[in-house]
């Protein structure tokens, strides 16, 4: 009886292990074949071409988008990585990125060349949150070229509201936030000036834009200064 039990225990450890190994993802090695920007590259790895996004970071697409790229390229300048597939999608891989053991996504906060992402199921990371602190407190590279926050960046693969304009450039994830604008109101309701205060970098131009083509009351002999703020968020 002892000697059955033992037999039935061990058979049932052998398979929770075998089932871990299965589900849980493995390493994989690919040559670097191109790095398209901050946080997406192209990779050739067992005779097949794959683009793979960095998990849990977001680079910049527009304002400070080529230095994010050239800091990333660096980086991989080696070639070979070593990378863990978290997510999948028809046209592209979420995942860990690493380089002689190094995490790519890590080193690109440490260096202020990207934001952490902020959906929920990327941001359980401690080291990610103090490397992004640490670069904002000391300036280093994006945050020492005046980009300030107004709140959480949120990036996803649905489609944004209707407002064409905001579709990025970053394959097929769209940035959400709050943009805060100072604007200058003409004496007919037409909007003279507009700077922004905060907000991602890529949302500002097009908050700028929207804030510039508004028309509010007019018929003052004044000019009126104030704020507005826009807030992108994604389709119901």
């Amino acid at each position: 009886m002892h000697i059955l039990l033992i037999f039935l225990i061990l058979i049932l450890t052998s398979s929770v292990s075998l089932f871990s190994q299965i589900n849980t993802p493995q390493p994989e090695t690919g040559r670097v074949i191109k790095v398209v920007s901050g946080d997406l590259i192209e990779v050739r790895s067992q005779g097949r071409k794959l683009t793979i996004r960095l998990h849990g970071i977001v680079a910049p697409t527009q304002a400070y988008a080529a230095e994010s790229r050239e800091s990333l390229s660096k980086l991989l300048r080696t070639s070979t990585v070593e990378f863990v597939r978290i997510q999948e999608s028809s046209d592209e891989v979420l995942a860990k990125v690493f380089v002689a053991g190094v995490d790519a996504g890590y080193s690109q906060l440490v260096r202020g060349q990207a934001w952490p992402a902020t959906k929920k199921e990327e941001t359980d990371n401690a080291d990610y949150r103090a490397a992004t602190e640490n670069a904002q407190r000391s300036g280093t590279g994006l945050w020492g070229v005046g980009f300030v926050s107004c709140g959480e960046v949120e990036t996803d693969k649905t489609t944004p509201k209707d407002i064409s304009s905001t579709e990025s450039p970053n394959s097929s994830f769209r940035i959400y936030g709050k943009v805060d604008l100072e604007v200058v109101i003409n004496t007919d309701g037409s909007v003279k000036s507009a700077r922004a205060l905060c907000g991602h970098p890529q949302l500002q131009t097009v908050a700028a834009k929207a804030a510039l083509a508004a028309k509010f009351e007019g018929g003052r002999d004044y000019l009126i200064k104030g704020k507005l703020t826009y807030n992108f968020m994604p389709k119901n």
